[in-house]
This record gives C-alpha cells, sequence and structure tokens, in this order.
C-alpha cells in the first residue's frame, strides 16, 4: 500500500470529502451534469468527467463502472463542451490488458455519432 493510500484509508471520511470537494461536481450523474452545464453556461468553461474509483480488481466492479460510463454518456449528448476521463486502473487492466482495451473500446463506440 503507498502512503498516499495509508493516509487516505486512516484520514476521516469528513476530511477526504472536505478537501476533494472544490474537484468534485457531485455524487450522481444528474448533478455532475448539471454543473457542467452550469460552467459552461456562466463562465464557458469546458468540463472532465470522471466517476471516482481505481485500482478495480473483479470483473463485476468494472462492468458497474462501464455502465456507469454508459450513463454519463446518454446525459452528456450533445454537449460538446463536457468530456470523460478513463482510467485503465478502472477498467479492467488488473484482469488482463485485452479486457481492459475491449471496456475502453466499448466506451468510446458509445461516443460515436449515428
Amino acid at each position: 500500500m503507498s502512503l498516499k493510500e495509508r493516509v487516505i484509508s486512516i484520514a476521516p471520511d469528513f476530511i477526504v470529502k472536505f478537501c476533494a470537494a472544490p474537484y468534485v461536481a457531485g455524487d450522481n450523474k444528474e448533478s455532475a451534469i448539471q454543473e457542467a452545464d452550469c460552467l459552461w453556461q456562466t463562465r464557458r468553461v469546458r468540463s472532465t468527467l470522471d466517476i471516482l474509483g481505481e485500482e478495480l480488481t473483479s470483473r463485476e466492479e468494472v462492468e458497474k463502472v462501464v455502465a456507469s460510463y454508459f450513463g454519463v454518456l446518454d446525459g452528456l449528448k450533445g454537449r460538446n463542451y463536457a468530456t470523460i476521463s478513463l482510467k485503465p486502473t478502472q477498467l479492467g487492466i488488473h484482469q488482463s490488458f485485452d479486457y481492459c482495451y475491449h471496456n475502453i473500446s466499448r466506451i468510446l463506440d458509445k461516443t460515436r455519432l449515428p
């Protein structure tokens, strides 16, 4: 376990949330998309949405993240001022390169226009 992981694991949740608050738009896709809309409409600031979490090792967890990204992408349709951020450590790299590549490809396919 890295030093960062140790510190985060022993830090009370309220401290972690306080430190992360300026960078977290919400705890669900609706609030994150709403914040992206607000930033664009009021300040013309582009956003990158990220589903938090890394170091996933089970396929079940990875599949939930892939499904979550599908939902975020559905919500972002027509919003060319917002993007997503993908992390291989969240998308199956610990299973295999091919599995991770497959999941990233699935997400990228969802972004293609008809």
